[in-house]
């Protein structure tokens, strides 16, 4: 889609946005007013969450403040399990599937073994019954939960995109905020996340500077840390070169970080992007494994995607690779945020 045509269905948007803007308005101050009532847990909760839809990088930091929390507390994990194909309260377990409890709780369920992960649409529901099934639990972490105002977490970490900022965003549907920006303000801490590494502190204090948070508020600002692929089917790993042929598969709000990525490795690299959640049919998969043998190229994935993919056997001899991700500080600033988050959750 063109850009004139982008800025046409903007326009054409824009009262829908304001409609949309008004009721978000109206329905946060009925819950600062106390007319709608809200929940708090009996147990100490850390949302991650943002105000624009889209992917700012929830679930890595879901997985660091899990495994930051580890040592020290029963973590488990609350998520909505977005487009999955079951309903009201599923526990992960080895014989869950990606589809029945969603990929990216199946993913972060993977990714730390030591939580239990559950979701429920009902987030309120959802912690009184991990609380009730797994008395242990002493720490919930709630993912993507922040416009969930029927539930107030201990501490909430919002998340901001460096590259799509909520303070020169539309409200859906012309743009992408789901929350009044002003509830940026509700935040305990912000995270911007998916800097760039060259990042001067003189841009970070520009970009803290545009949000007008609260002086209370603490900002960090991170990067995303690329590690070695690893084959989805076996224990190998895959090294770069420059004279490879990069197939890149995805199905996430925004590939564009992953995609430049790449290209600064290899010299060809070639996309096939899907929409956000997207359930793989069999199609697919031909059309994957027929691209990928005539440019003989290595397909590339993300962690997300790879627990779909993972399910297509036919896969299994393709050269098919997931790009592991982390979150990386920058200015030195992991020990102040690991510090802040225990903190809250220890003098709870």
């Amino acid at each position: 889609m063109n850009s004139k045509l982008i800025k046409i269905l903007r326009i054409i948007l824009l009262p829908i946005s304001f409609i949309y803007g008004c009721i978000v308005t109206f329905r946060n101050w009925l819950y600062r007013i106390h007319f709608f009532k809200s929940y708090q847990p009996t147990v100490p909760t850390i949302c991650v969450g943002n105000i624009s839809v889209g992917g700012t990088g929830k679930s890595p930091m879901v997985i660091y403040i899990a495994q930051l929390l580890k040592s020290k507390f029963q973590v488990a994990v609350l998520s909505r399990g977005y487009k999955r194909s079951t309903k009201g309260l599923l526990f992960y377990n080895a014989q869950i599937t990606p589809t029945q409890i969603g990929e990216e709780p199946f993913m972060i369920a993977n990714a730390i073994p030591f939580a239990q992960v559950a979701v429920h649409e009902n987030r309120v529901a959802g912690v009184q019954a991990i609380v009730q099934q797994h008395p242990s639990i002493n720490c919930i972490v709630l993912d993507d939960a922040f416009q969930h105002r029927k539930i107030v977490a201990l501490v909430n970490v919002i998340l901001v995109d460096f590259n799509h900022p909520f303070f020169n965003d539309y409200y859906l549907p012309t743009g992408n905020l789901r929350d009044a920006k002003s509830r940026i303000q509700d935040a305990t801490i912000v995270v911007v996340t998916k800097c760039a590494k060259q990042l001067s502190e003189t841009e970070a204090l520009n970009f803290k500077a545009k949000m007008k948070l609260k002086p209370t508020i603490p900002v960090f600002f991170t990067t995303i840390q690329y590690h070695t692929p690893k084959a989805i089917f076996n224990h190998n790993h895959l090294q770069f070169n420059a004279a490879q042929h990069i197939l890149l598969v995805t199905a996430i709000a925004n590939p564009t970080p992953l995609y430049q990525y790449l290209i600064e490795k290899v010299n060809s690299v070639e996309k096939m992007e899907f929409p956000d959640h997207h359930h793989f049919t069999q199609q697919n998969i031909t059309n994957i494994i027929a691209k990928a043998k005539a440019k003989n190229a290595f397909v590339i994935t993300t962690d997300k995607d790879a627990v779909k993919l993972k399910s297509f056997n036919q896969l299994a001899h393709t050269e098919i690779y997931s790009l592991p991700i982390t979150i990386q500080f920058k200015f030195n600033q992991q020990t102040e945020f690991e510090e802040k988050i225990t903190a809250a959750i220890v003098h709870a």
